[in-house]
């Protein structure tokens, strides 16, 4: 290096590195605000793919098994199971499949059988030999989010072939 009273600037000045550092920052806040959001949608999508399983597990068994079974709920704590039934519905064997509960931060709004609409207890969703079903509406929402279709999981369970269908980002 020649040193001929002119200096070479070597590196970023403070300004420079503070400015890249806020700019970092800034982007880091929205990626953990987005990713926070995911997560909470990924959660309702998990807990409707559960629900999902559990009534195609008791639609299978009433099938395969030439039997009554019946999805059980307990709406307020978020329990699910199934039952086998007699044709009059009285319980002949409780809990073929053991409870479990469903996702965290996702609650169960709400179960319409038939026209009877349940928020909180227990409801229950019978599947016949025949693969036909109660027909019955389940609504899922995120916790502690706003009172918006977004934040729904609606699943269906149609009378003639006993399946389910989900319907996320709605109430229908």
């Amino acid at each position: 290096m020649v040193d001929n009273g002119s200096h070479i600037k070597k590196g970023f000045t403070l300004p420079e590195i503070l400015i890249v550092l806020m700019i970092i920052t800034v982007f880091s806040g929205f990626v953990i605000i987005s990713y926070s959001g995911f997560r909470n949608y990924l959660r309702l999508k998990s807990a409707s793919q559960e629900v999902v399983s559990l009534l195609r597990a008791a639609r299978a068994m009433a099938i395969n098994q030439n039997g009554y079974f019946r999805a059980g709920f307990l709406i307020d704590s978020g329990m699910m199971w199934v039952d086998e039934v007699d044709s009059f519905g009285n319980l002949s064997q409780p809990k073929v499949i053991h409870p479990k509960r469903i996702t965290d931060m996702v609650k169960i709004v709400s179960i319409t059988v038939d026209s009877t609409t349940y928020t909180n207890g227990f409801a229950y969703i019978t599947f016949r030999p025949d693969a036909t079903a109660s027909y019955s509406t389940i609504y899922l929402r995120r916790l502690h989010t706003p009172d918006v279709d977004e934040n729904y999981y609606t699943i269906k369970v149609f009378p003639g072939t006993g399946k389910a269908r989900v319907y996320p980002n709605q109430r229908r």
